[in-house]
């Protein structure tokens, strides 16, 4: 049934107010990746009345329906419908005053201006680094804020970033972690509660960067077993030499720093060069992440990998050969998933 009656006021009754409600109610968010975080952040932001969703997801709804299809995923939509599209089916139901725009597309230098630009504020859903220095970049290019979220395990964190006022992400990890480094925590065990603390926390931060664009930058760790949680007021500390909010480099969206994905002809395989170079991977380590049945073979020199329909062979310096597959999206997000950031 649709519930029109739920809005933003419901949520927030005294902290944001008559006037805050109207800006919600004309505002838009866009949603970068529409898995476990990301489907539950446009579930709330659906509820407390938002203007307007973009939906932005390149990966379909797995037939077998994991952890990383999010909370909207049920068994109708196994049938490769797009999470983004899944997702929108969902907030669909929950009312029909928010409009709701589906875009099954890897955001990528090339179209981040068209998928990205005109919203009020974005929110992180996405599984892999590269999207978040992309969106970085944007954010700073633009003064447009967002909000960057990641768990893995029982661990989540959040931060609100705001062009100018807070700490962007370079400023708080000024390179990403190369290949192997941070994994995706979706292909492996994680705890819901940390994904729906994460989520919930990015949902609240978003309607108050609406509400009150003067609102301080927070910043929000979470550990779902032991139950503690840390908030504090990151406003302020911009770092004095980032190279992204205070020199304007934007390397990331001007595609300086995108992976390099090749077809091999004739074999129905991609290679992924990785776009941060340099560093070596421990390949027993890695390893160790799959299950005995997945490992085909580990040496110092590469580990391949057998996971469903694929054949991934992995080399120390983080270059990837996917047999199976051979759209370079789908290539993409199973290197973020298997093999890391």
């Amino acid at each position: 049934m649709v519930m029109d009656g739920l809005h933003a006021g419901q949520a927030f009754p005294e902290v944001i107010g008559a006037k805050g409600r109207k800006k919600i109610e004309g505002a838009s968010a866009a949603v970068i990746g529409c898995g476990a975080r990301g489907s539950i952040v446009a579930g709330l932001l659906a509820r407390s009345g938002i203007g307007r969703l973009r939906l932005i997801d390149r990966d379909v709804v797995s037939p077998g329906l994991q952890e990383g299809d999010g909370v909207v995923a049920l068994p109708e939509d196994a049938t490769a419908i797009s999470r983004a599209a899944a997702s929108a089916r969902h907030v669909r139901k929950i009312t029909s005053a928010t409009q709701v725009e589906v875009r099954d597309e890897d955001l990528d230098f090339q179209n981040i201006k068209d998928l990205c630009g005109g919203f009020d504020v974005l929110v992180d859903g996405v599984d892999n680094f590269q999207t978040r220095y992309l969106l970085n970049d944007y954010s700073s290019a633009e003064g447009i804020p967002w909000v960057f979220g990641a768990f893995r395990g029982t661990s989540g964190f959040s931060r609100l970033i705001i062009p100018g006022r807070t700490p962007c992400l370079r400023c708080l990890l000024p390179e990403p972690p190369g290949p192997g480094g941070i994994v995706n925590a979706e292909p492996f065990a994680i705890i819901r509660p940390a994904v729906q603390a994460v989520a919930a926390f990015q949902a609240q931060q978003a309607l108050r960067v609406i509400a009150d664009g003067k609102m301080s930058g927070k910043e929000l760790q979470v550990d779902a077993l032991s139950g503690e949680s840390r908030e504090e007021d990151t406003t302020g500390h911009p770092g004095a030499d980032c190279p992204c909010c205070r020199k304007t480099e934007f390397p990331w969206m001007d595609g300086r720093t995108a992976e390099s994905i090749t077809s091999l002809c004739g074999t129905g395989s991609v290679q992924i060069q990785p776009a941060v170079r340099g560093s070596r991977l421990d390949l027993q380590k890695l390893a160790g992440r799959f299950a005995e049945k997945n490992v085909l073979r580990c040496n110092d020199y590469l580990l391949q990998l057998r996971i469903n329909d694929y054949e991934l062979t992995v080399f120390s310096n983080g270059r990837a050969i996917i047999k199976g597959v051979e759209d370079h999206g789908k290539a993409r997000i199973l290197y973020s998933r298997y093999i890391g950031n």
